[in-house]
This record gives structure tokens, sequence and C-alpha cells, in this order.
């Protein structure tokens, strides 16, 4: 009992491990998306342990905030949104990312700056282990 229970443990340390993000590759992308007329501000994850379709799953959601400035402020925060879901290891992971704000500063010296916020979804990881292929199969 205690090998089942030692093996069951290693499993899922194993399936939570798997699941994780690379934030390292992650936070690189952000730096190389990011135009340089935006000032990112705020970077906040959050993660929940969910079914999705009665499968437990990993689901992970990050929360940028900026300013962005200039007559291109716009078109960078634009830009940014879309690059989040189509650049190099987002496309494997980012399910959707959407702009939830965009709008002028009220401090009397940020004439001219926006502040922005976007939400991103990724794709939720299941914490369940593949099931084993039959001989002679492919998955």
């Amino acid at each position: 009992a205690d090998m089942s229970n030692t093996m069951s443990i290693a499993e899922a340390m194993a399936l939570w491990r798997d699941t994780r993000l690379d934030w390292y590759l992650m936070l690189r992308g952000i730096q190389h998306v990011t135009p340089t007329g935006l000032q990112l501000t705020r970077l906040t994850a959050g993660e929940t342990i969910a079914p999705v379709e009665t499968i437990p799953c990993r689901t992970v959601s990050m929360f940028l905030s900026g300013k962005a400035a200039g007559r291109e402020a716009d078109e960078d925060v634009q830009r940014l949104n879309r690059e989040l879901t189509k650049f190099g290891y987002f496309t494997n992971v980012m399910a959707s990312s959407d702009v939830k704000r965009f709008a002028a500063t009220d401090a009397a010296a940020g004439r001219g700056m926006r502040v922005f916020d976007i939400e991103c979804r990724f794709n939720p990881q299941k914490l369940v282990k593949p099931a084993p292929v039959a001989p002679g199969r492919r998955r």
C-alpha cells in the first residue's frame, strides 16, 4: 500500500510539473512583443483548478496593465493584444487575449497618456495521466 501511495504522489507531482507554464519563456515573449510606445505597469497571473468537461484541469489567466503614449497608442495596444496569441511560445499555450480597457488617464500630468488592461486566458491543462496505448495502436 505504501508503494502505491508513493507512486500516486510521484505521478501527481509529475502531472503538476508537466502542466505548468514556462514563465521564463512567457516573460521573454512579452518583452519581445511589447511595442516601444507601451509601458507595462503590472502583470498578474492567477491559476484555478476546475473541471473542464468533467476532467480536472489547471487553468491560468494573466492580466497586463500599462500606459500608452503617442499617436499610435491605440494601434500599439491592439498589436500587443494580437501578438500575445500569435508569437512563438504563445501560440501553443494561449487560448485568448482581450483588451478590457483603453482609456485616457485621469491625471492632469498625463495629457495624451492612455491606460490599458489586457486579459489573457491560457489553454486548460488536463491533470490526468494519459491512458496507456495498447500494443500495435497509435495515438
